[in-house]
């Protein structure tokens, strides 16, 4: 068995679970944790989004056997973004396709990085702030844009992520419109309302030319998997396009998972900006990217570049990623088994420990509390061994654990009906 104390003694304390995984395949790991090796266990959080399609799927990784076989003579790696390869073309007109709001070509303007971080940091608010200038940005309570020193100025989640460094940017926090997160005792019809009212107050106090940009998560992720009031997108919409701020979506977490590449089409609104990675590599590769609505991209050559990103073989993954979801319509089945799982958890709610169940599609969470109504993180972890010791199904925690301790769960687009309802069964029987 391991000795998880020498990982501790050569690697940075993250926020790693002592277990290893030993293999991969599909929608199934090998864990080891302390005393035995689980087989088969469930990775119901696609490790945190990055295996859209679950482990080594055969069609992308026979696409990558013939990249790198001896008789291949396309370029794996070019150097950074000082020159043009096809790839980086193909994918630009896929993102152009598949962005919201009929774009048309050269409508939108594509950053090439590695990271969510980067696609929000170098990527949007970089073009925002050469866009606008201003040296105030917008953000909400639980927000989680990255670890970067600009992206985490953004970040509202949890105050150890922002504990001992210094910001690069004035932000501004406002309240996210929904009912698990919002701090005040208002009627849930009153959310949008009221948070479009406290917006622009903030806007008016700090003066309109002072904002850069408003940045926001269509459905939280680290902050807790929260899912935003349905009348709040298109006022939101209004207010940016009144003072003409550039609305950035953040959807390095959110995308692919909801029925729609991006999950703010389910509320029906185009942002200006949005920040992707982790998914839409496949899991073969670390890729980011800044998909910005040209209006603002800036024309200067050498304002934004990069070393690694939009390398040919990662452009070459996406490509594949985005046609095989295409091929086999995974984007519809994210809906039908993500609608399955939570009709068949929503019952959960009943049980004292359980506050909410929310989410859409195949991307959604449970908060937990004690039996007196009061967050408890400690019941959150219990859960999570139990479901990976006793069901063998591994996932995380997300969400405050002082506010609203939740358990996340971001399940690969290709799920078939029998791991969803072990999904189900499970968790009625470990809350239970």
């Amino acid at each position: 068995m391991s000795n998880f104390k020498e990982y501790k003694k050569v690697l940075w304390p993250t926020t790693r679970q002592e277990f290893e995984i030993l293999e991969a395949k599909g929608a199934y790991l090998t864990v080891r944790t302390a005393k035995k090796t689980l087989k088969e266990v469930i990775d119901a959080s696609s490790q945190v989004g990055t295996a859209p399609l679950g482990h080594r799927p055969p069609e992308l990784l026979e696409l990558m056997r013939q990249y790198y076989s001896d008789n291949d003579s396309r370029p794996i790696m070019t150097a950074g973004q000082e020159h043009y390869h096809p790839y980086q073309l193909e994918l630009a007109k896929k993102f152009t396709e598949i962005f919201p709001g009929n774009m048309k070509m050269g409508d939108l303007k594509v950053f090439y990085c590695n990271s969510g971080s980067e696609a929000v940091e170098r990527g949007c608010l970089k073009a925002a702030q050469l866009y606008r200038g201003g040296g105030s940005y917008i953000s909400f309570l639980n927000a989680f844009h990255g670890r970067t020193s600009l992206a985490l100025s953004m970040n509202f989640s949890k105050g150890v992520h922002k504990q001992g460094y210094n910001f690069l940017a004035r932000t501004l926090p406002i309240p996210y419109p929904a009912k698990s997160s919002f701090p005040f005792n208002i009627a849930e019809e009153d959310l949008a309302k009221e948070v479009i009212s406290y917006l622009n107050q903030v806007i008016l106090r700090e003066s309109p030319s002072n904002i850069n940009s408003v940045i926001i998560e269509p459905i939280q992720g680290e902050g807790g998997y929260i899912v935003p009031h349905k009348d709040f997108f298109p006022m939101l919409r209004e207010v940016c396009d009144k003072y003409d701020i550039p609305l950035i979506a953040d959807e390095i977490q959110s995308s692919l998972r909801t029925g729609h590449w991006f999950a703010i089409e389910n509320f029906k609104v185009k942002p200006d900006m949005i920040s992707v990675a982790k998914a839409f590599s496949g899991g073969f590769s670390a890729f980011g990217a800044a998909l910005i609505d040209s209006k603002y991209s800036p024309n200067e050559e050498g304002h934004m570049s990069n070393t690694f990103g939009g390398s040919p073989k990662d452009c070459f993954l996406v490509l594949n990623t985005i046609e095989l979801i295409e091929k086999n319509n995974y984007l519809k089945n994210a809906k039908k088994e993500g609608d399955f799982i939570l009709k068949g958890i929503k019952n959960l709610e009943n049980k004292k420990i359980v506050k909410e169940v929310r989410g859409m599609g195949l991307m959604f969470g449970i908060e937990i509390q004690n039996k007196k109504g009061k967050p408890d993180p400690k019941m959150r972890d219990k859960i999570l061994n139990d479901l990976l010791i006793k069901q063998g199904i591994l996932t995380y925690g997300c969400g405050n654990d002082l506010f609203n301790p939740s358990i996340r769960f971001l399940l690969p687009l290709n799920i078939k009906r029998e791991i969803s309802e072990r999904i189900v069964n499970s968790l009625n029987a470990i809350i239970r």
